[in-house]
């Protein structure tokens, strides 16, 4: 086996050694630089290369039949100067000696002009490389870039033919919206006197994406929150009046990189209820819709024409808010209680007042209601089925199949409508569907807020904690005294002088059974009663010799407080046999433990 390998290795070395020594090598092939066309280098084959020419002051090899200069071959093989072609037909000889590079032209028959034919698979060439080059180069740009609000480009009228599209079209365009572009809606709210308590931006949120996601942009890094299927929580506006005229650009960081959340900057904003648009209690919508409750946003310098824009639309009664208003961004104006009763045909263009020219479209409009989720609502408390758009005479609603007929709050009403379950609403040519659900109120509850008190509050109940030293009691002023059911467990309430009140709410160390008055053996018994507070039997576990003992302090005051109103004769607050009993027998358990402590 080592003889083979060693024959293999000789083998090797000789033809390598013959590689280098055989005078006639083939022509090969330098790798070309990014753009510049591939230089074949040719072959010598042996023979005395022909004298150079002189072009100037320096010599220029003639061409080999490949048409690239050689050297004069001969005893030391001076290699041959570096050439460089260029695109006009001139050549580079470096210098020697000092100085630059000498530029001459060539004559047509010393250096030919070398054509190659591309290849379309397998040859690249300089400029396809540029190029390429050029695409990453700014696609990485575009992606390390930070993001600008993109115009707002208003509201044309709908066209009435529309170009074919081939299916492939429409995927790759549905798909490419759907990974990249999300949007942002403002959201507003009006305080009790009549101001704007809150306005601010909502960034909507698709399926698929994380509950919890960092952002970057417009307004530096935030963290969005999840609110619902739909939308994270809302973010408040810093300079409102910059930001709604010049927009607003996110985009997501780590793996929510690839999406982008976009408000184009404008000066006309067109709210509507959140029955129309989702967020409550206003959010932004395209356009106004009839029959429906709008906000409408705009610069003060358009205040008259959006007037004027409303009065066609039918707007009665709106009121108009300035930026004197708290809340109301400098330079801009609120309208509000805007509510469209006729259809306006949109003027020619991207026109600036087309928001505010209603659709006749008709469309449902849910009402009020609990709703849960989407078009969820809670069932018994259903929202009113209402329709915005121009309805017509011989407009018909159906529910489940039944004809619906319009109530006197104008809501459509079928037999079995607001039932549990999903029902089927049908209009104008349309479907649309609602469902009413039952919410299982069989949760688990557990110790969200445990002060230490004996009571644990979860949501809106208060539960006791089980296993806890404090009970949480609620008594009758004029009973402090707290009774247990074990022998010595006697708690005494402090009372407050500077609060008058009818219930004391204490916190006792174990579960009392009886309130009773402060002082049993001197109150008036007309009025003073004995209150059951939950019913024990009591527990007689000690036994106590007979004779004098050392009893503690908390024993003789449970007896003593019982007997004392035992021997006053003090009825009890309730007049049921079976309490009656039960304090019968606490009086004879205090009793036998009297005479065992004389």
């Amino acid at each position: 086996m080592l003889l083979v390998f060693g024959l293999a290795a000789l083998a090797a070395g000789a033809w390598c050694w013959w590689r280098r020594k055989r005078p006639n090598r083939e022509a090969t092939e330098i790798p070309p630089a990014v753009g510049c066309p591939p230089v074949p280098v040719a072959a010598t084959d042996g023979k005395p290369s022909p004298p150079p020419e002189t072009i100037g002051t320096k010599p220029v090899y003639p061409p080999d039949k490949h048409g690239v200069p050689v050297a004069q071959s001969g005893a030391g093989k001076q290699p041959p100067p570096v050439v460089v072609l260029q695109q006009n037909g001139t050549v580079v000889v470096p210098d020697e000696g000092p100085g630059t590079p000498t530029v001459e032209k060539l004559r047509p028959h010393v250096i030919p002009k070398v054509t190659s034919t591309p290849v379309a698979v397998t040859e690249t060439t300089p400029s396809s490389i540029k190029d390429a080059a050029k695409t990453n180069h700014e696609e990485q740009e575009s992606a390390d870039a930070p993001l600008t609000p993109r115009p707002y480009t208003g509201l044309a009228p709908a066209p009435t033919t529309r170009k074919p599209k081939t299916c492939r079209e429409g995927e790759q365009r549905v798909a490419k919206y759907t990974d990249s572009i999300v949007d942002i809606r403002v959201q507003l709210a009006f305080d009790r006197h009549s101001g704007i308590r809150n306005l601010t931006l909502v960034p909507c949120r698709r399926s698929g994406m994380p509950n919890k996601l960092s952002v970057s942009g417009t307004h530096g890094k935030l963290q969005l929150t999840e609110f619902g299927d739909d939308q994270y929580e809302s973010l408040p506006i810093a300079c409102a009046d910059k930001t709604l005229r010049e927009g607003v650009a996110w985009k997501g960081q780590g793996d929510a990189r690839r999406w982008q959340w976009l408000l184009s900057g404008r000066e006309l904003y067109v709210l509507a209820s959140g029955d129309v648009s989702g967020i409550y209690p206003y959010g932004t919508v395209p356009c106004l819709v009839l029959h429906a409750n709008h906000v409408v946003l705009t610069t003060s310098a358009w205040r008259s024409a959006v007037e004027a824009a409303l009065a066609l639309a039918g707007c009665d009664g709106f009121g108009v808010l300035t930026d004197a208003t708290p809340g109301v961004p400098s330079g801009w104006c609120v309208f509000r209680d805007v509510k469209p009763t006729k259809v306006v045909a949109r003027r020619e263009g991207t026109h600036f007042l087309n928001p505010l020219c209603p659709l006749p479209d008709v469309e449902p409009d849910y009402v009020g209601g609990i709703r849960l989720r989407g078009r969820v609502w809670l069932a018994g408390f259903p929202p009113r089925i209402r329709f915005t758009g121009v309805l017509g005479d011989d407009f018909q609603v159906l529910i489940d199949g039944q004809t619906a007929h319009p109530a006197s709050d104008g809501g459509y009403e079928a037999p079995g409508w607001d039932n549990d379950g999903e029902h089927l609403l049908a209009f104008a040519g349309k479907t649309n569907t609602y469902a009413m659900l039952t919410m299982d109120e069989n949760w688990e509850r557990w110790h969200a807020h445990d002060f230490g008190t004996g009571a644990a509050i979860c949501g809106a109940s208060i539960h006791q904690v089980a296993g806890a030293k404090w009970r949480q009691i609620r008594v009758p002023v004029c009973n402090p005294v707290l009774v247990g059911a074990h022998p010595g467990e006697v708690f005494h309430c402090a009372m407050r002088t500077d609060v008058r009140c009818d219930f004391l709410t204490v916190l006792a160390p174990f579960d009392p059974v009886w309130a009773l008055p402060r002082d049993p053996a001197h109150v008036d018994k007309r009025t003073a009663r004995i209150v059951l507070l939950q019913p024990a039997e009591p527990v007689i576990a000690r036994e106590l010799p007979s004779g004098k003992r050392r009893v503690s302090y908390a024993l003789r005051s449970w007896v003593a407080v019982i007997n004392d109103a035992g021997r006053k004769n003090l009825e009890l607050s309730s007049t049921d046999d079976d309490a009656n009993g039960l304090w019968r027998r606490y009086r004879t358990a205090a009793k036998q433990l009297w005479r065992k402590m004389r």
